[in-house]
């Protein structure tokens, strides 16, 4: 069955202001971004290309120096949350402490990640301060296991029981991403952990990122009942342009064409 509310989130990671190119999750080798949308690895340049370029009103944006342990770029995340009418911000949220001022920027979804959350207690301060809808719980994989959630707060590394966790602690809406394919145009390889979860997590959404290099993938993650999929370079490099965009709105037209909200990478 066809989503009737499929989007697809443009990705932007930033680092010290700039814009840079996650390829596999090897961070310190990330380089400034290169985009056909845009002349430069300005961010807002960028942003403004993926919407009068594509038509994508919706944003995922990465905060690596907030991930790594520093200050949020809270000033630049402002900028980027005016402009999109759907911002996603994973700024190394550890609990509600780092939670509550992404929160003040609007109304911006907050990604708590397995790689900085602090275990169960953390996603329980997050839910409580910023509310369980604007919460997203991104599952980190890497080569299919989430090897960096902390194994002595959540006491397993398998995807599927960690959703079910954090299913039962009131999330609702988790992402699927597979850092290990970041950037690289390999597809997520998630084999049937989505349907997996869904069927553990009946009322969950589940979003997807990882690797996404083409249409036919975006067609094929819709019709398993994703209800979106971060895509970075693929968008950059032109093999999904207005075009397939235009094309993924026509499969699934009660869907509005500026947010295909037609709504990671890191």
């Amino acid at each position: 069955m066809i989503s009737s509310d499929f989007r697809l989130i443009p990705v932007l990671d930033l680092r010290s202001g700039q814009a840079v190119h996650a390829v596999g999750g090897n961070r310190e080798n990330y380089g400034l971004l290169r985009s056909r949308l845009s002349t430069g690895s300005d961010p807002r340049e960028i942003a403004r290309g993926y919407r009068e370029a594509l038509g994508l009103s919706s944003l995922y944006v990465a905060d690596l120096d907030a991930i790594g342990g520093g200050e949020a770029q809270l000033e630049l995340l402002h900028e980027l949350a005016v402009s999109a009418e759907d911002l996603w911000i994973d700024a190394g949220v550890r609990g509600g402490r780092e939670a509550s001022p992404l929160r003040r920027l609007g109304q911006v979804s907050v990604v708590a990640g397995m790689e900085t959350l602090r275990g169960p207690d953390g996603l329980r301060e997050v839910i409580r301060t910023v509310g369980p809808e604007p919460t997203v719980v991104s599952l980190d994989l890497f080569q299919g296991r989430s090897r960096l959630a902390d194994p002595a707060a959540w006491r397993t590394d398998d995807p599927l029981a960690l959703a079910r966790r954090v299913y039962e602690l009131g999330a609702r809406r988790l992402l699927l991403l597979e850092l290990s394919r970041v950037g690289t145009s390999r597809g997520p390889n998630l084999g049937d952990l989505p349907s997996r979860i869904l069927d553990a997590c009946p009322d969950a959404r589940l979003a997807v990122g990882g690797g996404i290099s083409s249409f036919a993938e975006l067609l094929e993650l819709q019709s398993r009942g994703i209800k979106a999929v971060l895509v970075g370079t693929a968008l950059h490099d032109g093999r999904i342009g207005r075009a397939e965009i235009e094309r993924l709105h026509q499969s699934n037209p009660t869907t509005p064409p500026h947010g295909v909200a037609i709504r990671t990478q890191h």
